[in-house]
């Protein structure tokens, strides 16, 4: 999108070395009115060329053509339409846009969610732009919409633009360009972000899981003093209790896991019945979160398995 724009904007854009498409877009600010009362949307005026980009299919009927860029006709998104029309059909349907009324062409399918929600089109009703300019007393492009030749290199396309609009407006930049591949870079920095947190958080409270490990084995070793004093008596090497106890820490350890994993499997089929996402509980990861049990119980089990095997027999026998 680019922030200052003209129709000659447009035009000069269209004749661009690797510009397939230069289209206008003009943001209406209104709701869509019926007699039921109104229902907030965002209303984009632009040309028939914006469906070319988009390719949502219709749930019902089609959209505007070049015949009808005059015509006072939209097409709504299925968000709109539901809230206007219920499950009722739309198309050959009226509804007022700022107190002025525009007959239903079409209807698209509902916009797939996403984790960041629903997403700006859902709630979108696409109106001829030059009908916007002549109902609204509005003559300004809010943005214009470029996409590439498939065949031409996208940064090279992005310079050429910026060059041509620096030339269309006297040298000044006053306009800003963003590409999806900018869009992405910036959606990927605040996932890797997300994934940090995460992994900080995770590490803590493996950090957290595995000190109470080692307190329950510390207060089981105080425990089982005469009983370690008893395996040494009739012959257990420290080797041997050490191993057990070892054993048990890794046990106890992997007895969370199983716990967590379980309750792991259970929130992501919530998530999966009840929002956008779909998480999935993989073999692999759950391989790897028996293997950072695994890890844990063995790292904290280490100190209380030394403390119970250095245990004097003569000393741990007279424990009460």
């Amino acid at each position: 999108g680019i922030s200052t724009r003209t129709d000659a904007d447009v035009d000069s854009l269209r004749r661009v070395p690797g510009v397939a498409r230069s289209i206008p877009l003009m943001f209406v600010f209104g709701a869509i009115e019926r007699a039921g009362g109104q229902h907030s949307a965002v209303v984009l005026a632009s040309t028939p060329e914006i469906h070319d980009i988009r390719r949502r299919p219709f749930e019902e009927g089609r959209f505007f053509t070049e015949a009808e860029r005059q015509q006072r006709v939209c097409v709504l998104a299925h968000d709109p339409k539901e809230a206007a029309f219920g499950s009722a059909p739309a198309v050959g349907r009226d509804v007022r846009i700022r107190g002025v009324q525009f007959r239903v062409v079409g209807v698209l399918v509902r916009e797939e969610e996403s984790v960041f929600g629903p997403g700006f089109f859902a709630n979108s009703v696409y109106i001829p732009i030059d009908t916007a300019r002549a109902a609204f007393r509005g003559g300004q492009v809010n943005r214009i919409v470029v996409q590439t030749d498939y065949r031409a290199d996208p940064d090279v396309v992005v310079e050429r633009v910026r060059a041509t609009l620096r030339a269309n407006h006297g040298g000044r930049e006053d306009f800003a360009i963003l590409t999806q591949r900018q869009l992405l870079s910036a959606l990927y920095r605040v996932f890797n972000i997300v994934t940090a947190l995460l992994a900080g958080i995770s590490a803590i409270s493996l950090v957290v899981a595995g000190i109470g490990i080692m307190n329950i084995m510390l207060v089981t070793v105080t425990e089982r003093t005469r009983e370690i004093g008893i395996r040494k008596t009739v012959g257990a090497r420290r080797a041997d209790i050490f191993a057990q106890f070892l054993t048990e820490a890794v046990a106890l350890s992997f007895t969370g896991g199983a716990i967590g994993t379980l309750l792991a499997a259970g929130v992501c089929a919530v998530l999966a019945a009840a929002t956008p996402l779909k998480p999935l509980v993989t073999p692999g990861a759950i391989l790897l979160a028996f293997g950072v049990c695994f890890a844990v119980g063995l790292l904290f089990g280490v100190a209380p398995a030394m403390r119970a095997a250095r245990q004097n027999p003569i000393d741990a026998l007279r424990w009460e």
